[in-house]
């Protein structure tokens, strides 16, 4: 049955958005792209008492490291302060560890990285693990080396591709769709590289780093959500149904793609 938009998420992620959206008559279909596989050792977290702040980037990672931990009888030192790039990650610590935590107003990894360093404070200025994907993007890092932050990465999991044959059985469930919502730039890779049918223009963005990624591989018609949140993504998308393109083609030639190899950056 064809819909108004494929949502690249677990349903769980987004049953609230898919309310929101229901409610407004617009159709969708939660199908996830990737997966993630965690990768993390209980020995990373070596003497987590020194560091001064715990980052979390996801709430794939929170979980992750929640489950570790009381497998373990891990508990982090209640000297530590928590952080997260958004507030569905926030959330996720508070629920998982009970903690209080501090989270950027604009969420992305540029952003966290200032916060932190405006929390620390210069003579503290160091101290920092950084909980999230094996291979992260959003500025997290690059931006806290520039302020001088000493930040250990501690890689949580992976994220790799759902097998083609079966993803595309799914998508051709509900295929064709107007629009297409990326939570994550690896969403959007693998969505060129593992959907068989044309790649549509039309699509949201739940935030800038997916927006740029979005902007790299050659989608032109796209808005970027104000917030994460389900209220401003279905604003989003309406807005980008309101204003789609109507003659979608291919975003990259396949030629293109493996000759720059930029899906695999």
């Amino acid at each position: 049955m064809p819909i108004d938009v494929l949502l690249t998420r677990n349903n769980d992620r987004v049953a609230d958005l898919v309310n929101k959206l229901g409610n407004l008559g617009i159709s969708s279909a939660a199908i996830p792209l990737t997966e993630a596989v965690p990768i993390m050792h209980f020995e990373s977290l070596v003497n987590p008492s020194k560091y001064r702040v715990v980052a979390f980037s996801s709430v794939i990672s929170v979980n992750i490291v929640a489950d570790t931990c009381k497998e373990n009888g891990f508990e982090f030192s209640e000297g530590c302060i928590f952080a997260s790039v958004g507030s569905a990650t926030a959330e996720a610590v508070r629920t998982r560890f009970s903690r209080e935590v501090i989270c950027p107003k604009t969420p992305d990894g540029v952003s966290l990285a200032h916060l932190v360093y405006e929390t620390i404070g210069d003579q503290e200025a160091g101290g920092v693990i950084w909980l999230g994907a094996e291979s992260p993007s959003g500025g997290f890092f690059e931006t806290s080396e520039t302020l001088g932050l000493n930040v250990k990465k501690i890689p949580i999991y992976r994220t790799v591709d759902r097998k083609a044959d079966l993803l595309n059985r799914e998508l051709n469930k509900v295929h064709p769709w107007k629009a297409v919502f990326f939570a994550a730039p690896s969403q959007v890779r693998a969505y060129v590289r593992l959907v068989d049918f044309e790649c549509w223009e039309n699509a949201v963005a739940i935030g800038k780093t997916t927006g740029a990624e979005l902007s790299r591989l050659g989608f032109f018609n796209y808005v970027i959500s104000k917030s994460p949140k389900a209220g401003d993504v279905a604003d989003a998308i309406v807005k980008m149904l309101e204003n789609m393109c109507n003659s979608p083609q291919s975003v990259l030639s396949s030629e293109r793609i493996m000759d720059k190899g930029e899906l695999n950056r």
